[in-house]
Formats: structure tokens, sequence, C-alpha cells
């Protein structure tokens, strides 16, 4: 059995004028793509920074707070009390730790790795694609 195929379209290369001019506009195109995320992602970065300042703030606060304070002077004072009872005393530090603070740190800090290691893949794609004749 064979499979017979017929093609009813005749296949036309294009010139290379056109192909270039095709290429030219493509490589624009991600150009831009890259710079508009570069700056999308810098400004998220700038952001989480100047975020990142009040929720230390937070963080300090809330751990006086709790009286998480009380417990690391307790550690680094007196060992044996810790040795002798760390199941209790761990426990009771993650108790007292405060979570909202600590979340929004994480997110924060989340937030600012990404954009800052996509920021270096874009720059790294710019640095690649360039092309003095597009610019």
């Amino acid at each position: 059995m064979t499979n017979k195929q017929t093609n009813y379209f005749i296949q036309v290369e294009p010139s290379q004028k056109i192909a270039l001019c095709v290429m030219e506009k493509i490589e624009k195109y991600e150009s831009k793509h890259c710079k508009v995320r570069m700056f999308l992602h810098g400004s998220l970065i700038i952001g989480s920074s100047l975020a990142l300042i009040p929720t230390l703030s937070y963080l300090s606060s809330s751990l006086s707070q709790s009286g998480f304070n009380s417990y690391l002077s307790l550690i680094l004072s007196d060992g044996a009390y810790v040795y002798s009872h760390l199941g209790e005393l761990v426990l009771s530090i993650a108790t007292s730790w405060p979570l909202p603070a600590s979340i929004l740190i994480l997110g924060i800090a989340i937030i600012f790795t990404n954009s800052l290691r996509r920021i270096f893949q874009y720059s790294e794609e710019l640095s690649h694609n360039y092309n003095p004749q597009l610019s």
C-alpha cells in the first residue's frame, strides 16, 4: 500500500532581501521585548528593595513583642539549660516566632532574587543578539 500525496500548492522560496528584512524585524522585536522586560524586572527589584526596609522593621518589632529576644538571650547565656530543656525551648521559640513578618520577608526575597535572575538572563540575551546595524 502506498501513500500517495499530491501537492496542490507551489512552494516558493522568498527572496534574500525579504528574508533579511523579516529577520531584522524579528530581531528588533525581540530586542525591544527584552528591554521592556528588563525595565519591568528592574522596577520590581527597586520596589522589593524599598519594601524590604519597613518589613525588616516590622519583623524586628514583632520579634521584640513576642518575647523572642528573651529566648535568644537565654540561649546565649545558659547553654546547660538549653541542652537540658531543648524540646521545650524549640517549641517555645516556634510558637513565639512572628509568622506574618517572616512570610512577608520571604515573599519579598523571592521577588527580588527572581527579578535579579531574569535581569541577568535578559541582559545576556541582549548582548548575544546585539546587532549594531539595527540600533
